[in-house]
């Protein structure tokens, strides 16, 4: 079974590594919602952003775990862009256009003046996931430990024994 993974175009220009189609991958990743987020619902339509799985996520703000496997296929994904208030340039909501792709190189010549690169849809095959272990929490004190800890440590300063 085919696992999707989308990968922010700002993803891979910041600190990622090219790849190819039969290359294995370690990513770390955050989980998608099954009906697609805002921002894949943007730039893909409703099928295909349905079957994106996972969300890789080179900096681990959102990820939580690793997901493992080789690359089955590479689709760049392009839109349109609109200049607004002739300072920004925003996504055509529905503009998005799929292309697959041999690696990630091969997407940017799809882009053009009318049509940016936003990022890829990865098929992943073989795919395992293993989340990051839950973070481990400090003991709590013991009730009364803290005064006991200040009562002796004053004892010590005032140079009483206890």
């Amino acid at each position: 079974m085919r696992t999707y993974v989308w990968m922010s175009g700002w993803q891979l220009e910041c600190c990622g590594s090219s790849f190819g189609v039969g290359e294995s991958v370690q990513w770390p990743v955050g989980l998608e919602e099954p009906s697609g987020t805002e921002e894949l619902l943007e730039v893909l339509d409703g099928d295909w952003a349905r079957r994106v799985q996972y969300r890789e996520d080179h900096h681990q703000v959102w990820a939580s775990g690793v997901l493992t496997g080789t690359v089955a296929s590479i689709d760049g994904v392009t839109c349109s862009t609109k200049l607004v208030e002739e300072i920004a340039k925003v996504r055509v909501p529905g503009s998005g256009r799929v292309l697959g792709v041999p690696d990630l190189e091969a997407a940017y010549p799809v882009a053009s003046d009318q049509r940016t690169l936003v990022g890829w849809v990865i098929g992943v095959e073989g795919a395992s996931y293993e989340a990051f272990p839950p973070p481990a929490l400090e003991p709590a004190p013991r009730p009364g430990s803290l005064m006991r800890t200040l009562a002796l440590a004053s004892r010590k300063v005032l140079g009483r024994s206890g």
